[in-house]
């Protein structure tokens, strides 16, 4: 998303700059759409980031052989 901002604002400036490259910012203006429309869909509900989160909490790690688990209860 904030690359995608970033390209609106990248698209804004070089309309204000040169009146010629409106073609040009109007394609990177939906590039950076595309972007910021992606990251929204992207985004996961509360819900999904607390099982997520849960899951987590409970995953164990060895240091030494990268061995993963998850404690009981």
């Amino acid at each position: 998303m904030f690359i995608g901002v970033g390209g609106v604002l990248f698209a804004l400036l070089i309309a204000l700059a040169d009146k010629n490259a409106g073609g040009f910012a109007a394609l990177v203006g939906f590039v950076a759409l595309l972007f910021v429309l992606g990251g929204i869909g992207a985004k996961k509900k509360p819900e999904e980031l607390a099982v997520a989160q849960e899951s987590w909490d409970r995953r164990w790690m060895c240091a030494r052989c990268g061995n993963q688990w998850e404690a009981e209860g």
